[in-house]
């Protein structure tokens, strides 16, 4: 007996024929998981929607004009040759143009300047309307980065980083570490090139050590090929296994550590709403006490970087938990303190002008001073 199928349905088809119409304004077509959101779709039906529209709707010609791109939880329907259409055309440009202006740190580098060649090659490819919808882009989109690092004095270095990358050539390079002292020579694959807060990390296993470690691009003193006995380069291949996730995933930032469960009172009214709109750490959760504070729980691989974080919001973040976290911040804040003398300054000369503010006496903290 042949199977029997559902019998679609008025509102059934209302969904399917405005999905259609959606796709004809969508330049990037509709994921999978919009679809389920905005219709209110289970992941059966989406796979059921799906099939229908990539393979039984045809056009005049026979054609199918709707198509599925990506693989996994990135899967969208989007239209045939969409970016063939110059309004698609531009809205990638545009896009485009704003990952640019985001890496904006990366100008006068290799990495900059292969960006800015493909936003030249896709504005030349435009037709002259696709084009005249670019007029002001670079006031329509601007980036605006935090206290960025200036890579341009080491454009060779990066160049020979990417070819490394590509090539999976090893490198001899001379380090400097934070605290200073004689550059280290390391013989170095490296794996991953990052960028995080604005600055370049080169992620790779030295003869140093057999763990993975990272680098900061800018304290690469020097880097060359390392060759073999014979003057040839010395390649290597990737671990099996391997992926930047597993390095950095639960890590607050960079530096790894001991796995820590970390509880954060949120004294401020206002902070609240600007830490829960951020992604600020994988496990985040925000716990509602019963006094109607809010406490932000993680758990992270290391608290070197989550303190300097946590310092940086004053008196409105308090550390609950780890002990350990809580009297660091507390000594620190001490040490800030005691920087500043509470003595008013010296009374402006006659006929001056000048606010009456208190003075700032004293050295550096020693935590700024170890900078």
């Amino acid at each position: 007996m042949p199977a029997r199928h559902r019998q679609p349905t008025y509102p059934a088809a209302i969904k399917f024929a405005t999905i259609v119409h959606e796709l004809f304004q969508s330049p990037t077509g509709i994921s999978f998981a919009r679809l389920r959101e905005r219709f209110g779709l289970s992941e059966r039906t989406v796979e059921r929607y799906a099939d229908e529209l990539t393979k039984k709707l045809k056009d005049r010609m026979g054609r199918t004009p709707i198509e599925i791109r990506g693989q996994g939880d990135d899967r969208r329907l989007c239209m045939v040759g969409a970016g063939m259409r110059t309004e698609t055309n531009a809205y990638q440009a545009a896009a485009l143009y704003f990952a640019f202006r985001a890496l904006e740190f990366l100008r006068n580098t290799v990495i900059g300047d292969g960006v800015e060649d493909l936003w030249d090659a896709a504005f030349a490819r435009m037709n002259a309307p696709a084009q005249l919808r670019l007029n002001d882009i670079e006031r329509k989109f601007h980036a605006v980065p935090y206290a960025p690092k200036d890579y341009a004095p080491h454009e060779e270095t990066i160049d020979l980083i990417l070819r490394a990358l590509l090539m999976q050539r090893r490198l001899k390079l001379t380090y400097r570490s934070v605290g200073g002292g004689e550059p280290r020579e390391h013989h170095f694959a490296p794996f991953t090139l990052l960028e995080y807060r604005g600055g370049l990390y080169l992620l790779g296993r030295s003869d140093r050590g057999a763990n993975i470690i990272y680098l900061a691009v800018e304290r690469i003193a020097s880097a060359a090929f390392d060759l073999n006995d014979r003057g040839d380069p010395i390649h290597f291949a990737l671990p099996r296994g391997y992926t930047p996730q597993k390095y950095t995933q639960g890590v607050f930032g960079l530096l790894d550590g001991p796995e820590t469960e970390v509880e954060l009172l949120i004294r401020s009214d206002d902070s609240l709403p600007y830490l829960e709109s951020r992604a600020i750490h994988p496990t985040q959760r925000f716990i509602k006490r019963p006094d109607g504070r809010t406490v932000l729980t993680m758990r992270v691989r290391g608290t070197t970087e989550l303190r300097n974080w946590i310092m940086s919001f004053g008196p409105w973040l308090e550390v609950l938990k780890p002990l350990e976290l809580r009297a660091e911040i507390a000594r620190l804040h001490r040490e800030a303190l005691s920087a500043y003398d509470e003595t008013p300054a010296t009374p402006p000369k006659s006929g001056d002008d000048g606010d009456r503010r208190p003075a700032i006496r004293g050295p550096l903290s020693r935590t700024n001073a170890r900078r």
